[in-house]
């Protein structure tokens, strides 16, 4: 006779047990597994995705053996031309920023049961009741992989459970030491994700995610990027409509301040390419080239106070003026 669930011995983080939105989607290991889980559980002729998006989108497709294509979207992010769906195609249309909300309920609409939404970009973005939705939670808490996804078929509970306390390093030696000692293993844990099986999220993971405060997180989002738009709306050559949608990752603001990205990273304010392979892939005078290069995303997370906006659009405001000169 014993105890299913060990007694005594030494204790473990103090994770609580806490609800968290989207707990009732099918938690996998990331975002693109999600994607994958999506294409494996229907029977899929071709699929549609943006030209503008992560390569990691690839990475399920070529190991299905599933025909793709891309299109282009427009300078404001939506897709250029309508498509013929066939009954088995599906298209796929990223929710960038996590500024195109209103756009994916249109989309939505219109293609029902053939679109894929990949959310990975916003988190609140209430899930689709027509299309499948997938998230990436990571890319807004503390958390070294994870995804969430809404489909047909959500029972996931074939899968193999994922573990994941060797790839939480990062996480902590950035408390200890700061972003810049632990970037090393942030780009390893990147890679070892990029191979990583589907399986479902660790109970590690899903443990740290429900101790996340998704409501204050969402708060303070809005309330900084709101700050933001308010001094930089006009010079933003991206329209960016904040009533329009819920809650972004970034401001998304672009510019043609060539020097802006290197003099926020210069001030260790860290902004992402979004996406280098984008940059690699297509012409110079594409739009999708223009996007990638000239949108710099400002961090607007739950970490940051009006002084970290204003410290912020002081660096933008040196290129502005120096424009107006």
């Amino acid at each position: 006779m014993y105890s299913s669930d060990p007694i005594g011995g030494f204790l473990a983080l103090e994770l609580h047990e806490g609800d968290f939105p989207h707990s009732s989607g099918a938690l996998l290991n990331s975002g693109r597994s999600c994607f994958e889980y999506i294409l494996s559980t229907h029977d899929v002729g071709h699929v549609f995705l943006p030209a503008y998006t992560c390569e990691a989108m690839l990475e399920p497709l070529k190991k299905l053996g599933i025909p793709y294509s891309t299109y282009t979207v427009t300078p404001q992010l939506e897709m250029v031309t309508d498509f013929e769906i066939g009954t088995r195609d599906f298209l796929v249309y990223t929710n960038y920023f996590g500024i195109q909300d209103a756009y994916c309920n249109e989309l939505s609409a219109k293609y029902g049961n053939n679109l894929i939404l990949d959310c990975s970009q916003a988190l609140y973005y209430p899930p689709s009741a027509n299309s499948h939705t997938f998230y990436s939670p990571r890319k807004f808490f503390g958390l070294a992989d994870g995804g969430i996804v809404y489909t047909d078929d959500s029972s996931v509970d074939w899968l193999p459970r994922d573990a994941s306390f060797e790839r939480m390093s990062h996480l902590l030696k950035r408390i200890d030491l700061g972003p810049e000692a632990a970037y090393s293993e942030f780009v390893a844990n990147e890679l070892a994700l990029s191979g990583a099986p589907m399986s479902r999220m660790s109970l590690l993971t899903e443990r740290i995610l429900r101790n996340a405060d998704f409501e204050k997180g969402k708060l303070r989002r809005v309330a900084n990027l709101t700050r933001l738009h308010e001094c930089l709306g006009e010079s933003n050559l991206l329209a960016v409509y904040p009533e329009t949608f819920e809650c972004a990752l970034y401001y998304p603001y672009r510019t043609k301040d060539a020097s802006l990205r290197h003099r926020l990273i210069d001030s260790r304010v860290y902004v992402p390419l979004l996406w280098q392979n984008v940059l690699e892939t297509t012409t110079a005078d594409s739009v999708e080239h223009g996007l990638a290069l000239d949108i710099v995303p400002i961090p607007i997370d739950h970490r940051y106070t009006d002084k970290d906006m204003d410290f912020i659009l002081e660096i933008v405001k040196q290129g502005l003026n120096t424009t107006a000169g």
